[in-house]
């Protein structure tokens, strides 16, 4: 997703629902997609100190884009 919340080029729509059972599991793709949906209250409600939680997960695992967002946003990924 773009800063302003609107999908990349190419990017497929997909709903929290989609990811619930796998970001328990390890899926640093799905944590990400959890943290961001928390983080900006897209379909759920804000929650930002629980969406960067999910992001981190993800980061730990070496999943680029949480880390691209990290650094973008001023979060420590480390």
């Amino acid at each position: 997703m773009k800063k302003d919340n609107t999908p990349i080029d190419g990017a497929e729509y997909i709903s929290l629902d989609d990811v619930y059972g796998c970001f328990n599991v390890g899926d640093a793709q799905a944590q990400f997609a959890t943290g961001w949906f928390l983080m900006t209250g897209t379909g759920v409600p804000q929650d930002e100190r629980k969406g960067l939680k999910w992001i981190h997960k993800s980061t730990f695992q070496g999943y680029q884009p949480a880390i691209d967002y990290c650094k973008e946003h001023g979060y420590k990924w480390y």
